[in-house]
């Protein structure tokens, strides 16, 4: 897996992080975390799965600080690279290091806010995202600290329905599979993938961790592989967007998304 996010890093921001699809669920993400992090008090927070370090600068531009880790060293360049271009070094601390090893390199280091983007988490095995979440997390967390994670559900009838029009009736009911999956970074690369409704994390959170909020990222905006047929549509896409200003508060949509967003709390 390391392989293949190194793979990606240096075009993962074209192919993802500035299109339409990319720029406007992650905007609804931020939309979200300004209520945690939009306060005078320095937070000191730790990012899963960075990727190029997007999140990051952002949170460190709010005037916290970051700790940024990914399993891929290729990203974490990137992330250095853009903390170096901002001015932000000083905000913005960098760790090559695998989730499932997460609590161990943080070992005694407490965070306010333990944060994870874009179905980084579907990328454990249902057995090591049950340890993430009932032995990791909550040494990680400060008490009434928070976890907000962004994980693929089961089923998302945006792509199901994709799928059906298109005549891939094979793939209607794909994420529902027990097995993993293979999902595709780029035409040539892909990893293994496991999906995750709200309910199955709710089964593995330790008894100090409560879900206190659920919404969805992508109930009426697509997958991001489907982001160069919107291209063409900027009107259809502009009103995508503002459907799903409204899908946001209805939490039940959560389950029938591309992503959902979750934010836990440590009793």
């Amino acid at each position: 897996m390391k392989a293949a996010f190194d793979h990606i890093a240096q075009h993962y921001d074209g192919d993802f992080t500035n299109t339409l699809v990319g720029k406007s669920q992650r905007k609804l993400v931020w939309q979200h975390l300004e209520k945690l992090v939009n306060s005078e008090k320095n937070l000191k927070i730790l990012e899963l799965n960075c990727g190029t370090g997007e999140d990051a600068i952002w949170l460190a531009q709010k005037g916290h600080d970051v700790w940024a880790t990914d399993i891929s060293e290729e990203m974490i360049i990137c992330v250095n690279n853009k903390a170096n271009q901002y001015d932000l070094a000083g905000s913005v601390n960098t760790k090559a290091s695998n989730i499932q090893e997460i609590s161990e390199v943080f070992k005694g280091k407490e965070f306010d806010l333990v944060f994870s983007n874009f179905g980084g988490l579907n990328c454990l095995l249902p057995e090591e995202i049950a340890h993430f979440f009932q032995v990791q997390l909550p040494n990680l967390l400060k008490p009434n600290g928070r976890f907000v994670g962004v994980i693929m559900p089961q089923f998302s009838l945006f792509e199901s329905t994709y799928f059906f029009l298109s005549l891939q009736w094979r793939k209607i009911f794909r994420r529902l599979s027990r097995k993993g999956i293979e999902a595709k970074l780029n035409e040539n690369i892909s990893v293994i993938t496991w999906y995750y409704s709200t309910k199955k994390v709710q089964k593995y959170l330790s008894n100090n961790l409560q879900i206190i909020h659920q919404q969805p990222i992508g109930f009426f905006l697509p997958p991001s592989y489907l982001n160069s047929s919107l291209e063409k549509r900027l009107k259809w896409f502009k009103q995508m967007e503002e459907w799903e200003q409204w899908a946001i508060d209805m939490p039940f949509l959560a389950n029938f998304s591309d992503h959902y967003l979750i934010e836990i709390i440590r009793k």
